[in-house]
């Protein structure tokens, strides 16, 4: 079997790791870490309630990743196996793109 699957179902394990000390708002408005959406950094309420919105989404999006992932291993769809990195970094893309678009609706203004 090949490995690239299981590594890739690790990176969403990462990501859904990251998440968590945003979604418990660990995290302090900064430049580097986060949802760094306009206004956040100007508005620490802001900041923290977008980030903890950002985190729980982004956590269920990489859960809706991974499962998407072991269905295609589990259903041992040879034809797409190849293709399944580019398919993750597509879904990890569409899902930084919703959880964003989600976020921005959160902003005042």
């Amino acid at each position: 079997m090949n490995r690239f699957p299981w590594m890739s179902i690790g990176l969403y394990g990462v990501l859904t790791l990251a998440s968590i000390p945003l979604m418990m708002e660990w995290v302090p408005p900064n430049r580097w870490y986060g949802f760094r959406l306009p206004g956040t950094l100007i508005d620490s309420a802001l900041w923290y309630s977008v980030n903890a919105t950002g985190g729980k989404m982004l956590i269920l999006s990489m859960l809706i990743c991974a499962v998407l992932n072991l269905a295609f291993l589990w259903k041992g769809m040879d034809k797409i196996r190849p293709h399944m990195g580019i398919i993750n970094i597509g879904l990890i893309f569409l899902s930084f793109w919703i959880v964003s678009q989600g976020l921005l609706d959160m902003i005042p203004g």
